[in-house]
């Protein structure tokens, strides 16, 4: 299969079966806007979408059940993402510097969520993790500027190192009583 120039793409929509793209493989579309993944896609692969500073839109269908590290890396203009069910595995770094994204829905199947997953969101006022998020990582909503409210879930026990550092306008969290251990610098400025 061959493709056209994708520094030129504007949107896409794929036509065609595919259960996985290869690490890289959109990386550094600058005119991407929009994407619909087909439905037999598995995973959202490393790096996918990264650097793809125009996409703003992004439809993931409950084929998928993992997006890799960095995936969304600098996805500037994200504004919002649906995290569907299916999804067992948001990995390290996945939305990274997605500074537009400001609506958030993490599906009910997520058990892992990895080191800075959601690290310099700085748009993002609010986030509910569902009650099947059993492991955060470390610095995974870090310098969140904007986030005002969090809800944890009833699942954890443990609210990992620097979580919530450099989230300066964080007025109200739901801490559950299951949490037994509070990481250093978690509440940091």
């Amino acid at each position: 299969m061959r493709f056209p120039i994708a520094a030129s793409w504007k949107a896409l929509r794929y036509r065609i079966v595919l259960h996985r793209f290869g690490d890289h493989v959109f990386w550094y579309c600058s005119s991407l806007t929009s994407v619909i993944i087909p439905e037999s896609l598995l995973n959202i692969s490393k790096y996918m979408f990264a650097s793809c500073t125009k996409l703003n839109s992004v439809t993931i269908p409950e084929s998928v059940t993992r997006i890799d590290r960095n995936a969304f890396t600098d996805c500037s203009n994200l504004v919002m993402i649906t995290i569907p069910d299916s999804v067992i595995t948001i990995s390290d770094y996945a939305f990274i510097n997605c500074t537009s994204l400001s609506n958030l829905v993490i599906g009910n199947s997520v058990t892992e969520i990895g080191y800075q997953a959601f690290y310099n969101c700085v748009s993002l006022p609010d986030i509910t993790i569902p009650n099947s998020v059993t492991q955060i990582a470390g610095d995974a909503l870090s310098n969140c500027k904007s986030l005002t409210t969090a809800k944890l879930p009833d699942s954890i026990s443990v609210i990992p190192a620097d979580l919530f550092k450099g989230c300066d306008n964080l007025t109200e969290i739901t801490i559950p009583n299951s949490v037994t251990c509070i990481g250093w610098g978690a509440f940091s400025y």
